[in-house]
C-alpha cells in the first residue's frame, strides 16, 4: 500500500472513531437542566470519551484538508480552518471544563452559583468564549458540509446530518432532547464521512489527488 493510500484510509479510519465516540456516549448524556447534571455518574465518562472522539476528529479533518489541499476553494479553506479550530477549542472544553471542573465545582456548594447561566463564570467573559467557541464548531461543520457536498466528497444525505452539530451545541439553552439528538445525528455525520473517505465514494477521487501531488512534489524535487 503507498504512501497516499495510507493517509487517506488513516484519515477516514480517525472520522469514523471520532464519530463513534461522539454519537455513542451522547446517548448516555446526562440532562443538563438538572441541578446535580455535573455529577450524575455518567458525566465524566460521557465526556472524556467525547473529547476523545474531537481528538480524533481533528487528526481526521487535517488529514483529509492535506489530501484535498490542492484543488480547494477558498470556501472551502474557510470551512475547514473553522471546523478545525472549532473543534480544538471544543475538545479543550470537554477536557478542562466539563470534564474536570464542572464536577468539582458541582459538589462544592459554595460553589453552586458559579454554575449558573447568570453566574459569574457563565454570565462573564468565560461564558462568552465559551459561546464563542460552540458557535465555531457549529458554523465550521456547517460549512464544511456545504462545502465537501458541493465537491462531492459526501452525499447530500450526509451533509444534511451535520446539521446535528449546532443542536447539541447550543443545548441548553435548546431543549435537552435536541441535544441528545443532535449529537447522535452529527457523530453519524463524522462516521459517514469516515467511510466515504476510507471506502467510498470520495476514496479514489482523493488517492489520485495525492499521487498527483506526490509526482509534482517528486519533479519539483528533481530539477532542483
Amino acid at each position: 500500500m503507498n504512501m497516499p493510500t495510507r493517509s487517506i484510509n488513516r484519515s477516514g479510519t480517525l472520522l469514523i472513531i471520532a464519530g463513534i465516540l461522539i454519537a455513542g456516549p451522547m446517548l448516555f448524556h446526562p440532562d443538563d437542566t438538572r441541578p446535580d447534571f455535573a455529577f450524575q455518574a455518567a458525566w465524566v465518562p460521557v465526556h472524556v470519551l467525547m473529547a476523545f472522539g474531537s481528538i480524533a476528529a481533528i487528526a481526521g479533518l487535517t488529514g483529509l484538508y492535506g489530501a484535498l489541499r490542492s484543488k480547494i476553494t477558498a470556501f472551502g479553506q474557510a470551512a475547514f480552518g473553522l471546523a478545525i479550530l472549532g473543534t480544538v477549542l471544543f475538545t479543550g472544553l470537554l477536557v478542562f471544563v466539563e470534564s474536570t471542573l464542572l464536577p468539582v465545582l458541582g459538589r462544592n456548594p459554595a460553589y453552586g452559583a458559579l454554575l449558573s447561566e447568570s453566574g459569574p463564570l457563565m454570565g462573564g467573559p468565560f461564558g462568552i468564549a465559551v459561546m464563542g467557541s460552540l458557535a465555531a464548531v457549529s458554523l465550521g461543520y456547517v460549512l464544511l458540509a456545504i462545502y465537501l457536498a458541493a465537491s462531492k466528497t459526501i452525499s447530500i444525505v450526509n451533509a444534511l446530518l451535520f446539521i446535528g452539530a449546532p443542536f447539541a451545541a447550543f443545548a441548553p439553552p435548546l431543549p435537552y432532547f435536541l441535544e441528545i439528538m443532535g449529537g447522535v445525528l452529527f457523530g453519524i455525520a463524522v462516521i459517514l464521512l469516515g467511510i466515504s473517505v476510507r471506502f467510498g465514494v470520495a476514496h479514489k477521487a482523493l488517492k489520485e489527488e495525492m499521487k498527483i501531488q506526490d509526482e509534482c512534489l517528486a519533479h519539483a524535487g528533481g530539477q532542483a
